[in-house]
């Protein structure tokens, strides 16, 4: 796995440094200050002298948010190692206009850009009760994104968009030396999900209710708006689901989970109208629920290039329990 220190830079750095240093530095937020104010004062808005705060700060992005006369805006900034958020975004709101947070300027090579703020995910209305309702509205919505992000698939990917077919997958994992005694098995399951002949599209992997802008209302579900797509990449739709399925059925008991499981998948399955029958996708979701536990660790991975090694301890944790849920499901196949 490649580190900082084998990299170039930062935008905004003299010498290469973990991503928070260099984001929470007084020479970057005065530089992204500066280029902030030059996008306002193009459009004729004033930032508040008090302002940007940074209330988020990670290995693999940050958000500043300013306030202005013309109200709230915020910046992001990514790493060059996971997804232009700007170009893939721009890319959605030509077929989707609405599905994405509209960008007032970017500047691809910084991986920066800004956006008027809006309020209100779906983590702030959610109550236990409401969870699985609205995630079913979530991905009903989302499918239809899926959808029709497949004519802007191809120019995805020419303009930069890391591609991942599930072959692709399995072939970084085998690289990675993970599942060595797997690697048949893995190959199959990605050949099945192939051979169901559906296109490629954006796949998020990491859909859930925080990145989920709507007011938890119907009618507000079918505008909701999807952010923070820094992990995605255009591959199998399916792989989309295991995040979801996964943060609304924990902690349920079994027969809870198979209800609240069948739920969401019906929702979704809805959201692709004729092309993607019900029993296909029962049939296809376990394929997809593995394939997805190794996109998320292959996800963890290009995040965490960055990161200092406390920042690697604390937040690797995550891929490796994931590896290890990886290992269990294919020996608990082998031995079935």
């Amino acid at each position: 796995m490649a580190r900082y220190d084998d990299l170039p830079p930062l935008p905004g750095a003299l010498v290469p440094g973990p991503a928070t240093e260099v984001w929470a530095s007084k020479d970057w937020m005065w530089d992204a200050s500066r280029w902030m104010d030059e996008v306002l004062e193009r459009r004729g808005v004033t930032r508040d002298a008090t302002t940007p705060k940074q209330p988020t700060l990670t290995p693999w992005f940050t958000r500043l948010v300013a306030d202005t006369d013309h109200g709230r805006v915020r910046m992001v900034a990514g790493l060059p190692e996971t997804t232009s958020e700007s170009v893939l975004m721009g890319h959605l709101a030509t077929v989707v206009p609405d599905a994405v947070p509209s960008i007032w300027a970017a500047d691809r090579e910084r991986r920066w850009f800004l956006t008027p703020a809006e309020s209100g995910s779906l983590r702030e209305v959610e109550t236990e009760e409401s969870r699985l309702s609205l995630m079913s509205g979530v991905l009903r919505r989302y499918a239809g994104i899926q959808r029709a992000s497949a004519a802007v698939a191809d120019d995805m990917v020419r303009d930069g968009v890391l591609k991942l077919t599930p072959g692709d997958i399995v072939k970084q994992w085998r690289r990675l030396g993970l599942s060595p005694n797997h690697w048949s098995a893995l190959s199959s399951t990605a050949r099945r999900l192939e051979e169901l002949g559906l296109p490629l599209t954006v796949q998020h992997d990491d859909l859930r209710s925080g990145t989920v802008l709507a007011d938890g209302t119907t009618a507000g579900l079918t505008k909701a708006r999807i952010t923070e797509w820094m992990h995605a990449y255009v591959g199998h739709p399916l792989l989309s689901l295991y995040e979801p399925l996964r943060a609304t059925t924990e902690g349920l008991d079994d027969a809870a989970a198979a209800a609240a499981r069948a739920r969401l998948l019906r929702a979704y399955s809805s959201g692709w109208g004729d092309a993607l029958g019900s029993s296909v996708l029962h049939r296809a979701v376990d394929d997809a629920l593995l394939l997805g536990r190794m996109s998320r660790v292959l996800s963890w991975r290009r995040a965490l290039t960055r990161a200092s090694d406390a920042e690697l301890r604390s937040w690797g944790r995550t891929g490796a329990a994931l590896i290890r849920e990886v290992d269990e499901i294919l020996e608990g196949q082998r031995q079935a």
